[in-house]
């Protein structure tokens, strides 16, 4: 079998080496896999899935004619539609006041302000369906399959390239895929493909971790993160807590060590850091991809640090959550980057935004992931987890910034106390 004929299922061995085999913890069942494949002129498409084809075969093919280069110019347009006609708007009134961006909830706010902005979210999601499907008639078929596919139901989603990397749930597939849309029209929250699906963006990585993340008694995270995020007003209470909330999660359900700086990152790293089960960064990201740890450049982390400090990989293949603004961006065109640098050195998972997140925005995501991944009787997958959240901010809170996180690899990825753990949990759908 070569790497193009992957099966949509495997079966897993997760005894991990302990002394008495863990229960199985089998992945969860791809319904539908797409994988961009660079050749000569362009990429081949491959999608797979039962429902895609009306006979008997499983898989169909187009050929997308775009170098990666282009295909980032088209990702780039969209995130920068997501940053003018969301994270960065300002109050009319007030230069300093963002009404999207200084509060997650937008309940509050008119509601013809929130609806434009969620129109002009779902146009360029769609536009960018469009462009990555409309070519020759094999893959506007693929297109076309693919968005039937999308429209008959929840689907659980996997899309492979080491050059094709897209913020899958930010695209919108509405009824009619090549008609445009119009500038005022009632969204589809469903029609967001991380509202309704399950996905996960994937790298042709060799060696991959289990799906669980075997835990004894308790999780053992490091959490590293700009201790500036949460701000002291003059009363003594932080303005915005951004990290605090987050971290006390992590301290009821787990063993917590904090670093604040590059330095102490680097030490903790090489010794006992890449044993931990959860990794957990908060801090900001530069265009030039680096974590910045504080204002300074000697504060800075770049994909190479990360990759020789992790020299040895991680042990405990864990979920990592860059919460950071733009982390999770993965430049199409290498793989120097933070999110297949990580899972290059055996990460489960990791979580990232791939725009310019708001602190109050990244502190409510954080939290709500922890609450629900962390307790010991949920073992709740982290792609079931992501969907979740999705829906709540866009459902309840009218936010749509919950699509702004990618998940990579670990769509099935969770935590199992595997001593206690002999039941499926009703999460593990």
């Amino acid at each position: 079998m070569t790497r193009h004929e992957v099966e949509l299922h495997d079966e897993f061995d997760a005894s991990d080496d302990f002394h008495a085999p863990g229960p199985p913890c089998p992945g969860i069942f791809r319904t539908l896999r797409i994988d961009f494949w660079k050749v000569s002129g362009g990429f081949k498409v491959h999608a797979y899935g039962r429902s895609l084809s009306e006979d008997s075969a499983m898989r169909v093919i187009g050929h997308l004619k775009s170098t990666p280069e282009e295909i980032q110019e088209l990702v780039n347009n969209l995130l920068k539609d997501w940053a003018t006609y969301l994270v960065d708007v300002r109050d009319a009134h007030s230069y300093r006041r963002h009404p999207f961006a200084d509060r997650f909830d937008f309940r509050e706010l008119a509601d013809e302000l929130v609806d434009a902005m969620w129109c002009r979210l779902a146009d360029a999601g769609h536009v960018l369906f469009q462009q990555l499907f409309n070519g020759d008639p094999a893959l506007r078929e693929v297109g076309e399959r693919i968005a039937r596919v999308l429209r008959s139901g929840e689907q659980t989603i996997t899309v492979c390239s080491d050059d094709v990397v897209v913020p899958w749930a930010m695209l919108y597939v509405p009824e009619q895929i090549w008609q445009p849309l119009p500038p005022k029209f009632p969204v589809e929250l469903d029609a967001f493909i991380g509202y309704r699906h399950r996905v996960e963006q994937t790298f042709d990585i060799e060696e991959r971790p289990d799906t669980a993340i075997r835990v004894d008694t308790q999780v053992d995270a490091g959490a590293y993160y700009d201790i500036s995020l949460d701000r002291i007003r003059d009363d003594g209470q932080p303005d915005a807590p951004v990290v605090g909330p987050v971290l006390g999660v992590l301290a009821q359900f787990g063993r917590v060590q904090e670093r604040t700086s590059k330095d102490e990152l680097r030490i903790r790293l090489r010794a006992d850091g890449a044993d931990d089960h959860l990794v957990y960064f908060c801090c900001h990201c530069t265009d030039a991809e680096r974590l910045m740890f504080g204002l300074d450049d000697s504060e800075a982390v770049s994909p190479a640090d990360l990759r020789s400090w992790l020299f040895n990989g991680f042990s405990r293949g864990p979920l990592v959550v860059v919460n950071a603004c733009k982390a999770g961006a993965a430049n199409s065109n290498s793989l120097t980057d933070f999110v297949p640098m990580l899972l290059q050195r055996r990460a489960n998972c990791v979580v990232g935004p791939v725009v310019n997140v708001p602190t109050v925005f990244a502190g409510e995501f954080g939290r709500r992931l922890f609450e629900l991944i962390l307790p010991r009787q949920r073992d709740v997958r982290f792609g079931t987890a992501m969907r979740k959240l999705v829906r709540e901010f866009a459902r309840d809170h009218r936010n749509p910034l919950g699509l702004a996180y990618s998940l990579y690899q670990g769509i099935d990825g969770h935590f199992c106390r595997w001593e206690t753990d002999a039941e499926p949990a009703a999460d593990r759908r």
